[in-house]
């Protein structure tokens, strides 16, 4: 949950400068999603346990674990 809140919390663009020109870009970064992350009303916590069975739902080929998805759904209204 930590990358959710940094995202939610960033606010700097990423500048960069051209070496040869010498002209600056604002990229495409965390920033521009930040407002959009922090206003969601409803965030999902996982647990350890529970992250592993993600992963291993999707890098498996089976659907061996497929019958307990529904346990994935833990919302949280605050952190």
């Amino acid at each position: 949950m930590n990358l959710i809140d940094s995202v939610a919390q960033c606010r700097s663009p990423l500048m960069v400068r051209d070496r040869s020109s010498g002209q600056v870009t604002a990229l495409n970064n965390t920033a521009d999603c930040a407002a959009l992350v922090a206003g969601c009303p409803l965030r999902y916590v996982l647990s350890d346990d529970l992250t592993l069975l993600c992963a291993d739902l999707a890098y498996s080929k089976g659907a061996r674990k497929i019958a307990c998805a529904d346990l994935l759904h833990v919302p949280a209204q605050a952190l």
